[in-house]
């Protein structure tokens, strides 16, 4: 299964190309103009969506006004064609990202299984997810009863001696009663975001902070979310996975295959690896498409179909792959066995 890469780094930006575009619309490309006529130090390009088979790029200039682009390689060189600027100005304007998402965001969602939003959760908040999780991963405080907290299974095995503490762990589960971890599932525009998608009466079915440390396999075969739920239906529940530092090719990012959740559940089980984590399974489906990888920067945050095939790859950098996730069901959802609502690990969500 090959994975193409649609992000680009900032230092790509040396090759951007405008086109005529500068000359329509007075006014409207101010942002974009000044991104062709400076350095480009201060420039940086980031992935917003993924729509017609190419990732939708913003710009972030200076660190504050954002133009949505497309990206299109021709001959090597990068160019720039701005979709209506005023309107995705307004609406994706730096650091605030509207508390509700656009027909096009939900449309998107619809077609390809996942929707790329950045900066969706704030800085301050980024860093008390961290900080809470490394004190539990490293015992200053110690893990509630039902969290867990699991070491990568070549530290178990003895494969490999972790560096640090925190070189062992490869997730916490169940945060749900740490109020300070819990948070995340209940921050304003998340859930915002998510009640569009699934509707107003929801629940939060799982939690996890994923932490992806260098020197291990680490590996996350490629799997469908479904596999671990018996709720349905499917298009009522999805999941949130937000960067809490870079996540990119080098470090392990996810890869997924746009509009795999159209298809059908597929037979998992656990890959045939020296080394695979316990609860890693995959799908048994050898042609399943084709996979693209989502790098993503600190706050941003991804919501994804739980039919939507996904992976992620080793962490060959020298830092961690950190991300906070949970997933969220509506209420409408039903079990064949029981009443999934007040099972041990759900909570309801406030409205």
């Amino acid at each position: 299964m090959q994975a193409r890469s649609f992000a680009c780094r900032s230092a790509e930006l040396g090759n951007v190309r405008t086109g005529d575009e500068r000359s329509s619309g007075a006014g409207q490309h101010d942002g974009l103009h000044r991104i062709v006529g400076q350095s480009l130090v201060d420039a940086v390009v980031k992935p917003l969506a993924y729509a017609a088979g190419q990732w939708v790029y913003g710009w972030v200039v200076n660190g504050h006004d954002r133009e949505i682009v497309d990206r299109l390689v021709v001959n090597g060189a990068f160019h720039v064609v701005p979709q209506d600027p005023c309107r995705l100005r307004q609406a994706c304007k730096y650091g605030q990202l509207p508390m509700q998402l656009t027909n096009e965001q939900k449309a998107d969602y619809a077609e390809n299984g996942f929707l790329l939003l950045p900066d969706l959760i704030p800085e301050s908040r980024l860093a008390q997810f961290e900080a809470r999780f490394v004190a539990f991963a490293t015992g200053a405080v110690a893990p509630l009863p039902e969290m867990t907290i699991m070491r990568d299974i070549m530290v178990v095995r003895g494969a490999v001696t972790p560096a640090t503490p925190m070189h062992a762990i490869n997730k916490m589960i169940n945060f749900e009663d740490d109020p300070e971890l819990y948070g995340y599932t209940l921050e304003p525009r998340l859930l915002a975001c998510v009640r569009d998608l699934v509707g107003d009466d929801l629940y939060s079915l799982s939690t996890n902070v994923f932490n992806k440390p260098p020197g291990v396999d680490g590996r996350h075969p490629m799997h469908q979310d479904l596999r671990y739920f018996r709720i349905r239906p499917a298009d009522k529940i999805v999941g949130t996975w937000t960067a809490l530092n870079q996540a990119t090719r080098e470090t392990g990012c996810l890869a997924v295959v746009p509009a795999s959740h159209k298809g059908e559940l597929f037979d998992h089980a656990a890959p045939d690896w020296e080394y695979v984590n316990a609860g890693f399974f995959g799908v048994q489906e050898q042609d399943v498409g084709e996979s693209v990888f989502v790098e993503m920067q600190r706050g941003d945050t991804l919501l994804f179909h739980p039919l939507l095939i996904h992976g992620s790859g080793s962490d060959s950098s020298q830092s961690f792959r950190r991300a906070i996730s949970s997933h969220y069901a509506s209420g409408d959802c039903e079990s064949p066995t029981r009443d999934w609502r007040v099972g041990k690990r759900v909570r309801k969500i406030p409205t």
